[in-house]
This record gives C-alpha cells, structure tokens and sequence, in this order.
C-alpha cells in the first residue's frame, strides 16, 4: 500500500508543479538561454524586436527580463517586463526594491503595475519607518487621504515642518478638487 501512496503523492506533487506555471516560465526562459546573453550585452534600448510574433517578443523580453534580474540590473529587468506587460514579473522586481528598502523605485514599479495594495503597504512601512516622503508619495498614489493625514501629523511631531506643510498642502489641494467637482455638477 505504501508504494501506491508514493505514486499518488508523486502524481499530486507534480501535477502542483505543473499548474504553478514555475516549469512553463522556467522552459521558457532555458528556450532562450542562448541568445539572451547577447541581447543582454546588446541592451534592451537597442533591440529590434518587431519581426517578432507577440507572443514571441514577449516571451523573448520576458527571458531578458529575468537575465537582467539575475545580473542585479532591475531598472532594465522592469524595462522589460512592461515591455512584455508582465504585471507580476513587474511586481517581482517592485518586491527586489522594497527588499533593498530602494522606495523610491518600488512605489514608481507598483504604481506602473497598478498595485494598489503594495502601494498601500509600501506607505504604511515608510511611516512606521520615518520616511515620511516615500509614505505620502504612495499614499497619494492611492489617494488614501487618512494615511496622508497621519504622515502630515508625524511630520510634525518629528519637526520636519516643511515636509508636513507639504502633506497638508496636498490634502487640501484635493479637498479643493473635490469640492469642484461637485459644485460643476
């Protein structure tokens, strides 16, 4: 009975592998190994890829992307993937910033991606980290008007005075866009 059980489990494990697209992605990828080290040194700037099917140039920028990624070059690894428009090969290299604490870039590729939700973790992070410039810039992006209040209010309460009138601003410049909206209405 053992040994049946084995081949179940086996089955159930691969048919997991399968699904999970981690072999599609990875086939893909060993497709293009070997031409993606000279596209690489070539540059994705330079790379005419029209001749291309769709479906092959994407899988072609998508292979690039991961190169890019493994090299450590995630600006020309997020290139890629919004070439390829790959929003989760996108959100990977948004999570490669966020681990580097690189905010900045991480909140510009989750915005790219429309990751509304990493935006709003990203922002809530950086206010419980003090970098209160990189909370309100995510939380602008997501108009979280509350989440700008509190980084308007810790702003303050750590003297950063400037950076405070510049929240504040902000939420009454969309106060103000508000109000006309529904004035001309």
């Amino acid at each position: 009975m053992v040994p049946d059980e084995d081949k179940t489990m086996r089955k159930i494990v691969m048919d997991l592998v399968e699904n999970s697209g981690f072999i599609k992605s990875q086939e893909e990828f060993n497709k293009f190994s070997k031409i993606v080290p000279s596209l690489l040194k070539k540059g994705i700037d330079n790379l005419n890829l029209s001749m291309f099917s769709p479906e092959l140039k994407n899988n072609i920028l998508v292979a690039l992307g991961e190169g890019y990624r493994k090299k450590g070059n995630l600006h020309e690894a997020a290139k890629s993937f919004l070439l390829a428009e790959n929003k989760a090969k996108l959100n990977s290299v948004g999570e490669d910033y966020e681990r580097l604490m690189q905010y900045d870039n991480c909140i510009e590729i989750y915005k790219t991606s429309g990751n509304t939700k990493k935006l709003f973790d990203i922002g809530r992070r950086c206010l419980t980290e003090g970098k209160f410039k990189q909370a309100a810039k995510a939380f602008v992006e997501v108009n979280y008007q509350e989440g700008l209040k509190q980084v308007g209010d810790a702003c303050i309460e750590n003297c950063k005075f400037d950076q405070a009138f510049e929240v504040l601003s902000i939420i009454k410049d969309k106060q103000n866009n508000f109000k006309k909206r529904f004035k001309n209405k």
